[in-house]
């Protein structure tokens, strides 16, 4: 049988949420599993990092599954093998397939033997001032490197220091899901945080579209004060990452 939601009612939770230890930097329970592992490198240092999504993937909007007309019961989707039918995922191996219909099966540790020693760093190339990067290079993918063990943990320390002291960011490339990406790695509070761009080749420049008409003085004029007046109005802080309302006041 299948109940609405209204005959379910809205499921509460009164399960607090984990608090961090005083002085942890980045609570240990909200982690989850990293995205990506390996060494940052600047110039003749290497810091082991560890990469975690920045952004929770927990959907806001309400999540439905397929269900079986009639029955009710949720549609699955099953790994079959042809000569023995449903295959329980923990019998699934990987095997490359030297030729047809032959394979020589790999395993997860060779796997990591095989991946390029370039694959596992994340190489800073260039410092530019924080801010510089123009927005349309931001992918929307960012992820926050931790220091991965304790003797990481000072040199890791030492170059956010560094960065957030000097307000530079650093420009870099790393190897992501199998993709070579251009990444800004910037300071975040007493973290790292690494954001991917787009290429230059892949942004479409302004100018590409078409010259706009020009604007008469008292057209500039009385926009400025329109923004100027407006004690509401918003504005996007990349410093700090948020929205921030600012009063008139403080203009």
């Amino acid at each position: 049988m299948i109940t609405s939601a209204q005959e379910r009612g809205l499921a509460t939770s009164s399960t607090a949420p984990t608090q961090a230890p005083p002085g942890t930097v980045f609570a240990a329970a909200s982690r989850g599993r990293s995205s990506w592992s390996g060494l940052l490198r600047i110039s003749l240092v290497a810091v082991p990092v560890k990469a975690y999504p920045a952004v929770s993937t927990t959907a806001s909007a309400p999540r439905f599954h397929l269900l079986h007309a009639g029955c009710g019961q949720r549609i699955g989707y099953q790994k079959h093998c042809p000569r023995h039918g449903t295959v329980p995922a923990e019998a699934i191996e990987r095997g490359y397939e030297y030729a047809p219909g032959q394979h020589v099966v790999v395993e997860a540790d060779e796997l990591e033997k095989l991946r390029p020693t370039r694959d596992k760093a994340l190489v800073l190339e260039q410092f530019v001032a924080v801010g510089e990067v123009d927005p349309v290079f931001f992918s929307g993918r960012s992820l926050y490197l931790l220091p991965d063990g304790a003797a990481a943990q000072h040199p890791y320390a030492v170059l956010v220091d560094a960065l957030r002291q000097s307000a530079k960011a650093a420009l870099g490339r790393v190897v992501l899901s199998g993709s070579r990406q251009l990444v800004l790695v910037r300071p975040a509070g007493k973290l790292l945080a690494m954001d991917v761009l787009h290429y230059p080749a892949q942004v479409r420049q302004a100018s590409a579209w078409g010259k706009t008409g020009r604007r008469t003085l008292e057209e500039l004029t009385n926009s400025k004060r329109e923004m100027q007046e407006d004690p509401n109005r918003r504005y996007f802080d990349f410093r700090i990452v948020h929205i921030t309302t600012v009063p008139a006041s403080n203009q």
